[in-house]
């Protein structure tokens, strides 16, 4: 992503989570992050597109359009480590609960 479009996906994230007291902004998650790696594997068409939404008004006639991006933005914040143990979830412990099934199962 470019800086600008960086900029702009920062910004769709903190207006969709709206972090507050309870969680941190988006400039300290991987958020943006998960995002680019998430446009760097999808097809090539599919980066032109939410790279033209990007650039669509976030208010007005053309905003629903924004939506797959809107629903993106969010899958991104909300899959920070960070913000899902401050949600209550914590995925290291659920990978160690697995693994411990698996190991006490006899399965690799």
């Amino acid at each position: 992503m470019t800086r600008r479009e960086a900029e702009r996906v920062a910004a769709l994230m903190e207006d969709v989570a709206r972090p507050g007291d309870e969680l941190p902004p988006v400039g300290e998650t991987d958020a943006v992050a998960a995002f680019d790696a998430w446009l760097r594997a999808a097809p090539p068409a599919g980066r032109l597109v939410f790279r033209a939404l990007l650039r669509l008004p976030a208010r007005g006639p053309l905003a629903t359009l924004r939506e797959p991006l809107v629903r993106l933005a969010a899958h991104c914040y909300y899959g920070d480590d960070e913000v899902m143990r401050r949600l209550g979830y914590d995925p290291d412990a659920v990978v160690a609960r697995a693994t411990a099934v698996r190991l006490a199962e006899g399965r690799p």
